[in-house]
This record gives C-alpha cells, structure tokens and sequence, in this order.
C-alpha cells in the first residue's frame, strides 16, 4: 500500500466523518416525502354527495306489524296496522285471492285412481327359455291372472316387465310402474 492508497482512504474517512457530523446536526435523517399523486391534466375536483338522512326504522317504519311477504289471504285481521288497512285493500283489489277473514281455499290435489281399479302385481314367473309371466290380481275383484306383454285386464295394458318392477298403460291412457314383490327362492 502506497502513500497515495493511503491518502485516499483518509481523505474518504474524513468524508464520512463529515456527512456524519452534518447528518446529525440537522437532526438526523429526514424523512422523504413523495409528492401527492396527479396527472397532467386539469386539477382533479372532488365531489360531495348528497345523501338524505336515515329515520328511525322504528318510529317511521312499523316493520315488525305487517310483513309485505305474507300474502294477505293468509294475514289475521289483527295482524295489519290500522294505516296499513287500506294498503292491504288495495293489494286485495290488485289480484290477491281471499280476505284474509274467511277459510282458505282447499289444496289442489292431483285425482287418485281408486285402489280398487288398480291391479297389484303378486309374482313373476320366468322360463328358462326367456318367456315371462306376470301374476297379477285385480284390486276389488279378486280376479288373478297371468299376463304377457301385450294383455290387457280392467283395462290396464301391460307394455314391459323387468326384474323389480311392471310398466302398464292405465285406462286413461297414461304409464304407470307398478312394483313387483321380490320373494324368496328355494334355499
């Protein structure tokens, strides 16, 4: 190491030195700050909304009284706010069914083929060559037969047999599966 080698480290010491001392003496080091963001437009404007005051659900709103979900044939009479009458009125006028006072209307309900115009399928016998038959008995009647794809009785057309359960055409037309009861077999 030469006598310049060790100048310039002194002279760089010192320089630190320096920058110690005033960095210090300002107080330390300052924090940077960046300038706010912009563009290089116009000056952004900021804009206040207007927005109403929200009263008293409470005091304004009677929510808990009158539930508007309810359809109003199913509303008591005492369930309705006095204020709340003639809104109720005019929803009852604008195609709601009932008053509300009186009974309901009756379910709708599908129409039910009396059980004794249905056949119940008893059994099912199977041949070794893949001919089947199945035994069913008339509801009311008692009547008992074996039938083939095809054969008809009370006029019930049976359309298709599987292993659990009989496909038939009621009298009117529509398909119904009527299901086979599984016996046992020969241990």
């Amino acid at each position: 190491m030469g006598p310049t080698s060790e100048r310039c480290v002194a002279v760089v010491a010192i320089a630190i030195v320096l920058i110690a001392v005033v960095v210090c003496a300002d107080g330390g080091l300052r924090q940077l700050t960046t300038p706010p963001p912009g563009h290089l437009g116009p000056p952004v404007i900021g804009m206040v909304a207007a927005i109403p005051a929200i009263g008293d659900l409470n005091g304004e709103f009677d929510i808990n009284a009158w539930d508007p979900f309810v359809p109003s044939r199913d509303r008591l009479p005492g369930d309705v706010p006095p204020d709340q009458a003639a809104d109720a009125d005019r929803d009852r006028r604008a195609g709601d069914v009932g008053d509300g006072r009186g009974p309901s209307p009756a379910p709708r309900s599908l129409p039910v083929i009396a059980p004794a115009a249905v056949p119940r399928c008893v059994g099912l016998v199977r041949h070794s060559s893949g001919r089947s038959a199945l035994i069913v008995r008339m509801g009311a009647s008692g009547e008992e037969r074996q039938l083939v794809v095809g054969e008809t009785i009370g006029g019930w057309r049976l359309l298709a047999v599987g292993s659990d359960g009989a496909l038939f055409s009621d009298p009117h037309g529509e398909q119904q599966e009527l299901a086979i009861p599984v016996v046992a077999g020969p241990a």
